[in-house]
């Protein structure tokens, strides 16, 4: 390798001078183009945790370092490129530029290289960039995901996972193009790394383990002969309980590898021999450390840290040692490869003062920036990059034009502002924004049952962080729920109290619940005091491989005074009673345990949720419409608290009681964007209106709509069927509809609004649904025969298949579960009777 600089033939700092040309398909514009998946990535089929935890994230602070192979500098990704430092500390240079993103470097055997995974408009691609000349060379493109370069020890070959039915390793020979499996599936291969005697190591499913997999060997293939030639079969290294993070790497000898677990509770790298054994931990605490690259002598490892917000970059010796050893590399000494200026504003409301807020900001090469040190995030259905501000924010952007966008929760019009940035210092901007309307003024206030803040994320997010972010969302209340995901805790146990936490307002309230994670769904536990435990119940190859009945949650929540619902009640079809059937909701409405449903959920389709909700509402189980996000509050591709999120009516001061029992009243409507404010005959969501047998004539049925979002329709539904729908594409943000409608036999009425996919809606399209008004006809209570018989057959549907399950601890816990489950089905029975 040159020892000139990381740079081979660079000379000096000179800013703005251009030092390579990126081959790409295209040129990038300022938005990207408008999704309607949440996912932002089909072929990881669904892989919600590998998308969040796996894939590459744009940070503020250094990620993913590797070694030149003299040793003497780091390359790491930052800010969306590729940049290095020396080793023992410097300037940290700029090597690649827009219009795409940069991550994952790994440099060449004879540093002349360094491989890459570039996020481009189509998806993930792997690329090279050549550091004589800066070239950057796709060597793998198509719109897929393709991620986590590892060059072969010869320079040959570039291996790297890619998306299939999951992820499989391949390698791709760097001067022909030429690319071969080299393992995998069933189930996933991915972080390939491969010694200098060219044995692969990589994350693959280990037997009796819960998790993302365990630790892998096996020779390579000879090249051209695929994976039928691989002379021999894998070994496992070590199986443990792994979130995607173990990122194992080879000791320069082949004896060890180092990676990340998560065994004591945060990330800490382990230092394991190659065959296995007893791991030796190199690193603990609370913060987690990541990325490790083994130094060309064997003698270091380079990290990242995240021991208070973005990641650092860290050296220390390969046997460990205490945190004051470490060497922290300085990165504040930053020569770019362009002109850059600094964008100053503050964010402002509408008495004047600085606020909370998220914003977004694009730079002249069409990327999102971030301040350095804040948590740079992207809404995935959009792929609209932000942050968040407490009020008062500075950006390192390229000297040119920038746009701005500022959006703070539902009820703010958001703020679009373009401006000049030229280099070094810019006036300071002034942001102002203004009201749509004030929901307080007419009792309403937001909430969100459905959020996290900690969930094995690479942003060490604090409360302080957390509580920002719903103040940002103008969220009133957020129930953040702790839950258990294998046998790790999501959240700290010390977190539920059963009272607002210290940071909470009386503008903004932050209470902590639980989420039970059932094998037939998930269930909130608000205003809960204390763990129902076990937190999990049906996950394989831990002590709770039981199945418990959610039901039985619920109940106990209640007695304590708590309220409890369905979080993304379902993620598939809902066509027939057997695709229902996969879930307990059947049971447990029946049962009449649970308060709400969460129509609304980031994750999964609105209106199939939505179908379903209305069936229940037609078998007479009154339930509340609400919106939970289930974001993770600590990972880049989250929409944030507030994304889904309920609007409860109470009839006093705000608090986090009032609004539960608003909640158990079903006073509420969920939504992502539009506002809805129903009334029929003047009587608001929850209430009910007695009428004589036959209906009693028409109702006058008054939708008030507000939206920053863009809409399509808003909608008047009795039991079920929509009855009225209006065009809202010209009405502008506020109109009144109003629609006379008959119930002769009762039911209910309900309105929704759909819209568009915007910047503005953290969802695949704009929903809104609120809970329905009653109508009681002659003292009855309104059912169809037709939606009774559908979920019967779907709780039939269920107790056939828990039974072929039989997964239970004891007899007894058989019993009880089926005897619930039957009695549910009876409640169907005698409803048809």
């Amino acid at each position: 390798m040159n020892r000139l600089t990381c740079k081979a033939g660079r000379r000096g700092r000179t800013a703005g001078l251009v030092l390579f040309s990126v081959l790409v398909p295209a040129q990038a514009a300022a938005q990207t183009p408008e999704r309607t998946s949440v996912l932002r990535y089909a072929s990881l089929n669904g892989n919600i945790r590998g998308e969040l935890h796996m894939l590459p994230p744009v940070s503020t602070g250094p990620m993913s370092p590797t070694w030149s192979p003299d040793g003497e500098w780091i390359a790491f990704a930052m800010a969306g490129d590729i940049w290095c430092v020396p080793a023992e500390g410097g300037t940290a240079e700029q090597l690649t530029r827009g219009p795409w993103y940069h991550f994952e470097p790994d440099w060449s055997p004879d540093g002349s290289r360094i491989a890459m995974t570039v996020e481009t408009s189509d998806g993930l691609d792997i690329a090279v960039l050549e550091l004589d000349g800066g070239e950057v060379k796709h060597l793998v493109a198509g719109g897929g995901v393709d991620v986590q370069p590892a060059w072969g020890p010869e320079g040959r070959f570039v291996y790297f996972a890619t998306a299939g039915q999951g992820m499989d390793i391949h390698r791709i020979e760097v001067g022909t193009g030429r690319r071969e499996a080299v393992a995998e599936g069933p189930g996933s291969r991915y972080q390939p790394r491969v010694s200098p005697h060219g044995v692969l190591a990589y994350m693959a499913p280990a037997p009796g383990v819960t998790g993302s997999g365990g630790i892998w060997t096996r020779s390579l293939p000879e090249p051209g002969n695929g994976i039928g030639a691989v002379s021999g079969e894998p070994v496992l290294v070590r199986a443990e309980e792994t979130a995607y993070r173990a990122r194992p790497d080879w000791l320069p000898d082949g004896s060890a590898l180092v990676y990340v677990s998560d065994e004591a509770g945060s990330n800490d790298l382990v230092l394991i021999g190659a065959g296995g054994g007893n791991p030796l931990r190199l690193t603990g605490g609370t913060s987690h450390e990541l990325t490790p690259r083994v130094s060309p002598d064997g003698g270091r490892i380079a990290f990242v840290s995240n021991e208070s917000g973005p990641t650092k970059l860290h050296v220390m010796t390969v046997s460990g040692g205490a945190r004051s050893s470490w060497q922290t590399l300085d990165l504040s000494d930053r020569a770019h490869l362009d002109p850059v200026g600094r964008l100053r504003a503050t964010v402002v409301d509408e008495t004047g003062s600085p606020t909370p807020a998220r914003v977004t900001v694009y730079g002249p090469d069409g990327r999102g920036y971030a301040p350095l040190g804040e948590f740079h995030r992207v809404l995935t259905p959009t792929e609209t990059h932000y942050f968040r501000t407490a009020g008062t924010f500075e950006v390192e952007v390229p000297a040119g034009p920038v746009t701005i966008q500022v959006r703070k929760g539902l009820e703010y019009r958001p703020v679009h502002h373009a401006v000049e940035i030229s280099t070094g210092d810019n006036p300071e901007l002034s942001l102002q924004l203004d009201r749509l309307i004030d929901t307080r003024d007419l009792g309403w206030y937001s909430g969100d049952t459905h959020v996290h803040d900690l969930h094995q994320g690479r942003y060490g997010l604090t409360h302080e962080d957390f509580f920002n972010d719903i103040a940002s969302e103008d969220l009133r209340v957020a129930i953040a729920l702790i839950h258990m995901d294998g046998t790790r805790l999501m959240g700290r146990w010390d977190d539920l109290t059963g009272r607002p936490h210290p940071l909470s307002t009386g503008e903004h309230i932050l209470q902590y619940a639980q989420e039970f994670r059932g094998w037939f769904g998930h269930v909130g536990l608000a205003g809960i005091d204390r763990f129902i435990t076990p937190l999990i119940g049906g996950v394989a190859n831990t002590p709770f491989a039981a199945d418990l009945l959610n039901a039985d949650y619920l109940d106990a929540a209640r007695e304590m005074g708590g309220t409890g619902g369905f979080m993304h009640p379902f993620h598939g079809p809902v066509d027939t009673p057997e695709n229902v059937g996969v879930s307990e909701i059947p049971i447990d409405a029946a049962l009449g345990a649970g308060d709400f449903y969460d129509v609304i959920c980031f994750w999964y389709d609105e209106l199939a949720n939505a179908e379903i909700y209305y069936r229940l509402l037609n078998a007479g189980f009154r339930l509340a419409a609400t919106g939970g996000s289930d974001n993770f509050s600590d990972v880049w591709r989250d929409p944030g608290p507030g994304a889904s999120r309920t609007y409860a009516q109470l009839e006093g001061p705000l608090s986090v009681d009032a609004w539960l029992e608003a909640v158990r009243q079903r006073r509420t409507f969920a939504t992502n964007g539009p506002l809805l404010f129903l009334t029929v005959d003047g009587v608001e969501p929850g209430g009910e209106i007695r009428v004589p047998e036959g209906g009693g004539g028409e109702r006058l049925v008054v939708v008030e709509a507000a939206s920053i979002t863009p809409w399509s329709t808003v909608e008047i539904l009795v039991n079920g069927t929509v009855v009225e729908a209006f065009d809202a594409t010209d009405r502008g943000e506020r109109f009144r509809v109003e629609a006379r409608v008959r119930t002769d036999e009762g039911g209910w009425i309900a309105a929704r609004a759909l819209g568009p996919p915007s910047p503005l809606v953290a969802d695949g399209y704009a929903f809104a649904q609120t809970s329905p008004v009653w109508i009681v006809a002659g003292g009855r209570e309104y059912r169809s025969e037709e939606d009774v018989r559908f979920l019967l057959a779907a709780a039939e549907a269920f107790r056939a298949r828990v039974a072929i399950r039989d997964r239970w601890a004891t007899t007894a816990d058989r019993d009880h579960f089926l005897t619930r489950v039957d009695t549910a089905i009876e409640v169907y029975r005698n409803l048809l009777r």
